[in-house]
């Protein structure tokens, strides 16, 4: 009796790291929590103040290889000033979404870093904060873009500096990406476009993305 306490208790920790580890990669599908959350990214308003949108399509391949269960990919036109950005939401498992910032995946696509990425909080809501920085390809033609990003579980949006493990109890985690191209790479941050943009966007997303709009 004596041994067989000892390897029922390890067989009991086995099947719960198990469970937890099929849940956290979805090996038994997508649970209720992640399509309720990624059916959210619909109701984002086609139209913003003065920014008009446009849908930009995504390849199935590219949401399957990122394991994106939902999304809103969009190109935002200000009516007034011209300007343009492009957003990009994500919706899925905490794990697959809460890694890859643009850091990462923007150089695997051949851009660099122009400057380390820093914290930055906007207008609309105090509660919320992005990482920004700004990216250029080597060569005649830099491409320069500027990109703030951060993540949400339906709260405010923030940018921790450990993202999978600050949302590693979420059901569901959205990540943003917003996104400018650059006339040149030393362009000041404190006028970017997308600044504009996010104070816009921020109080659509805290409405749209609420489990209880």
């Amino acid at each position: 009796m004596k041994r067989i306490l000892p390897l029922a208790a390890a067989f009991l920790l086995l099947v719960a790291s198990g469970v937890g580890q099929g849940l956290w990669t979805g090996r038994w599908g997508v649970s209720a929590d992640v399509k309720a959350a990624a059916a959210r990214c619909d109701r984002i308003a086609m139209n913003l103040g003065e920014w008009e949108g446009q849908p930009v399509e995504m390849s199935p391949e590219q949401l399957a290889m990122a394991e994106i269960d939902g999304h809103c990919s969009r190109r935002y036109v200000n009516r007034r000033t011209g300007q343009e950005v492009r957003v990009l939401l994500v919706c899925g498992r905490p794990g697959p979404i809460s890694v890859h910032p643009p850091d990462v995946c923007y150089t695997g696509a051949g851009y660099a870093v122009v400057a380390p990425p820093q914290r930055h909080h906007v207008e609309a809501d105090p509660a919320a904060d992005f990482m920004t920085t700004r990216f250029a390809k080597p060569g005649v033609e830099p491409d320069p873009l500027r990109i703030f990003w951060g993540w949400t579980d339906g709260g405010p949006l923030t940018a921790p500096d450990n993202p999978r493990l600050t949302f590693a109890r979420a059901g569901a985690l959205y990540k943003l990406y917003v996104i400018r191209r650059m006339g040149s790479t030393d362009e000041p941050l404190d006028h970017d476009a997308c600044l504009d943009f996010i104070n816009v966007l921020l109080p659509e997303l805290q409405k749209c993305l609420s489990p209880n709009p």
